[in-house]
């Protein structure tokens, strides 16, 4: 069974868009250069939602800490990458 797809049909086509680049950034291992930009445009066009109250008091009252959760279990963006490695 394959990975449940953590990105809507407007976010795959935009990623889509970019697997050519990062490919060709893998060749000339140039990756963290690929992805930097990527992240930037991406979350600005879908930003992260803020963390519930329930979130934060997880997080010890700790806002930052709780944003930090919630971009770890919704990264969006390297998981459509995961399947072009070479």
């Amino acid at each position: 069974m394959g990975r449940k797809r953590s990105t809507d049909s407007e976010q795959d086509d935009w990623l889509s868009q970019r697997i050519p680049d990062f490919v060709e950034a893998q060749k000339n291992k140039t990756i963290s250069q690929f992805f930097a930009p990527i992240y930037s445009d991406f979350h600005e066009i879908w930003p992260y939602r803020e963390p519930t109250k329930e979130e934060i008091d997880a997080s010890d009252g700790d806002k930052a800490r709780a944003k930090a959760v919630i971009f770890k279990k919704e990264n969006k963006v390297s998981y459509t990458f995961v399947c072009y490695e070479i």
